[in-house]
């Protein structure tokens, strides 16, 4: 499905990426700069697809609502008629991956760790913790919900651990560890050099990168909103709920849906947008 191909192409670009990344004399992987960013992306990959395999083969409703959304598509029509929706999602990882081409160019040489002031390569490393950053705050996030729902029950709302602080850490995670894997592009480019006949060179890359950015934080800014209101719906009028509302960040909204045109159902969402398919906020999942 389209989820398992957001976790697959975004790992196979950063692995092919890796692979064209000089080795270390000391290690027998990678050791640029480039390879830790670009080894982020493909933590968030490889992680994203075994979490959905996990949930599908333990989590009984999960392989439910897949099968419901795998017939409600061939009610649809056959997989060509769904041919530019596949098109528009394979563009969006495109995209989204551009920034690793930009970091194994400019900087697949430079070491992670240098002695001495540098601005370019703090910036570029800054933006490489970010990134990781995100990217774990998005697992832990995942294993912390599953956990606590496993043991607690589908309908207990989690506010506990990282939730405390972060209201969706998934989406919040994810947003933050692709806009600094987009900023990571423009440092590159703007630390390697100046003028007009530097930057063009760049600038298919680094258009894609801000497309790709923005393509996926509208989608999980749209999705946080979903989920938002059903949380309130639901646990609005309970103290825990208001309590847990004060002192945590829900993130950043792009959309929010009116009560009549919310999305409560993933098989209504599935060709909306990628992350109701990739993540458990659909079919009040993510409660």
């Amino acid at each position: 499905g389209v989820s398992y191909g957001y976790g697959f192409a975004v790992a196979a670009v950063a692995f092919m990426t890796l692979r064209a990344l000089p080795v270390s004399s000391v290690l027998p992987v990678p050791s640029a700069i480039a390879a830790c960013h670009a080894s982020a992306v493909f933590f968030y990959g490889v992680r994203l697809n075994l979490f959905l395999a996990y949930r599908e083969i333990f989590v009984p409703r999960f392989a439910k609502m897949r099968e419901r959304i795998e017939e409600r598509a061939v009610r649809r029509g056959s997989r060509l008629a769904r041919t530019p929706f596949i098109l528009s999602c394979a563009l969006l990882y495109g995209c989204m991956t551009a920034p690793l081409l930009v970091m194994e160019k400019i900087y697949g040489n430079a070491p992670l760790l240098i002695n001495g002031e540098d601005w370019p390569h703090l910036a570029l490393l800054v933006s490489s913790v970010f990134t990781w950053f995100g990217f774990l705050l998005g697992a832990i996030g995942d294993l912390h919900k599953s956990f606590s729902k496993a043991r607690n029950g589908d309908d207990h709302l989690v506010t506990g651990g990282v939730f405390s602080l972060f209201r969706h850490p998934n989406y919040t995670g994810e947003a933050i560890g692709w806009t600094a894997n987009c900023a990571a592009a423009f440092v590159a480019v703007l630390s390697a050099g100046s003028g007009w006949q530097h930057w063009k060179q760049y600038v298919p890359y680094l258009g894609a990168s801000v497309a790709g950015c923005m393509g996926i934080c509208t989608v999980l800014g749209a999705a946080t909103a979903n989920l938002e209101q059903r949380q309130k719906d639901q646990y609005g009028d309970t103290e825990k709920y208001k309590s847990w509302m004060r002192g945590s960040w829900g993130g950043i909204f792009f959309k929010k849906k009116s009560e009549k045109n919310k999305a409560n159902d993933a098989e209504d969402n599935v060709d909306k947008g990628i992350e109701l398919d990739v993540k458990d906020e659909a079919e009040g999942t993510g409660i």
